[in-house]
């Protein structure tokens, strides 16, 4: 199996994991589970960042989407079942509010992974930059 796609089953899993147990931290310790967002960030750039290192920045931006497309549906499938807090939001969406979301969470994983790629590529072409002048 290729690098990347261990680096996206990898990021599926920690997207559920962060699911998991954001929805039941959030009902235990009595804390919006929208708080554990940052979290669910922080996975989506180290996806873009790690594929895009990789291969290249198209490949990362369309994987973290992927992954935005996974975390609206299995992950919030996963939020509901385990009752997270989710304060006075209604977590039984409708199937309209249900569409809206995953096509907003798919985008907003395109963007951040596209940011994590932006970073990736950036500093390796300044990684190449330095290297080629220290060269004799």
């Amino acid at each position: 199996m290729k690098q990347e796609y261990k680096s996206l089953l990898i990021a599926l899993l920690a997207i559920l994991l962060v699911n998991a147990i954001g929805s039941l931290a959030s009902r235990q310790f009595n804390f919006n589970y929208l708080y554990v967002g940052p979290v669910s960030f922080l996975v989506y750039f180290a996806l873009g960042y790690a594929v895009t290192q990789r291969t290249n920045l198209l490949k990362g931006t369309l994987m973290t989407g992927v992954l935005g497309l996974f975390d609206a549906t299995a992950g919030w499938k996963v939020s509901m079942v385990l009752n997270a807090n989710v304060g006075n939001l209604n977590n039984h969406p409708s199937s309209r509010q249900w569409i809206t979301t995953v096509i907003a969470v798919t985008l907003y994983g395109l963007i951040v992974g596209l940011i994590g790629g932006g970073i990736a590529k950036g500093l390796t072409k300044k990684r190449r930059s330095v290297q080629s002048t220290n060269l004799p």
